[in-house]
């Protein structure tokens, strides 16, 4: 029987804008401090709730927890290590022009992702125009590289999370738990990595990693 984990997930992303931030999350509901944490989907299925810069509005744990996953743009929402399935999720407004009323969509037509034998610094100087292998000094295990073609659509879905169809590359073998990912979109891209190290600690065959949110943690 699976069961899931917590998927304590640091993303360090450069993104357009020359942003640079981190975020973690760590535990599942309550933890044994007392603090909340909301999974993916729970977020997702909330009520819309008019949050714009020009209403009187409090955010409550879980609309600021909504608001941390959709800034955050694109991410990894859950790994299934022995099935080498990845889910991902990427929003495509700003989620400060949408504050401003501003309805901007950045579609996302191309995704890279793939992990190394050893930590890899040069994903900030991918191209997706160039051919892959001569852009990094260590091969990569691609685990994803390309447009939204499998989807049947011109760009890849989007405000939902979605299964890649990926590459086997026994992800179970990255035993440093961190996979590169490049995004590439209309008016937005982004370069960078995700830490999923927290996989692997008590992970057992079959096991599913969530990723789950509480603001300020």
């Amino acid at each position: 029987m699976k069961k899931i984990l917590i998927l304590l997930l640091t993303l360090i992303f450069c993104a357009s804008g020359n942003t640079l931030f981190s975020a973690k999350t760590q535990a599942l509901h309550k933890d044994e401090n007392g603090v909340n944490w909301w999974f993916v989907e729970e977020l997702l299925n909330l009520p819309e709730k008019d949050n714009s810069v020009d209403v009187g509005y409090e955010e409550d744990g879980e609309s600021a927890a909504l608001r941390m996953l959709r800034e955050g743009r694109f991410w990894i929402t859950s790994i299934d290590l022995s099935e080498e399935i990845v889910k991902v999720l990427y929003f495509d407004e700003d989620e400060d022009l949408r504050r401003w009323g501003i309805e901007e969509k950045q579609p996302l037509d191309f995704i890279f992702l793939a992990w190394f034998d050893h930590e890899n610094g040069e994903i900030g100087n991918y191209n997706h125009n160039l051919p892959i292998e001569p852009q990094f000094s260590e091969t990569p295990h691609l685990l994803y590289a390309g447009d939204a073609e499998p989807f049947n659509t011109e760009y890849f879905p989007s405000n939902q999370p979605i299964e890649l169809p990926l590459n086997s590359t026994n992800l179970k073998d990255n035993h440093l738990g961190i996979i590169y990912a490049a995004t590439f979109g209309e008016n937005y891209n982004s370069k960078g990595y995700f830490d999923y190290s927290s996989c692997f600690e008590n992970y057992e065959e079959g096991d599913i990693c969530e990723l789950v949110f509480s603001p300020g943690h």
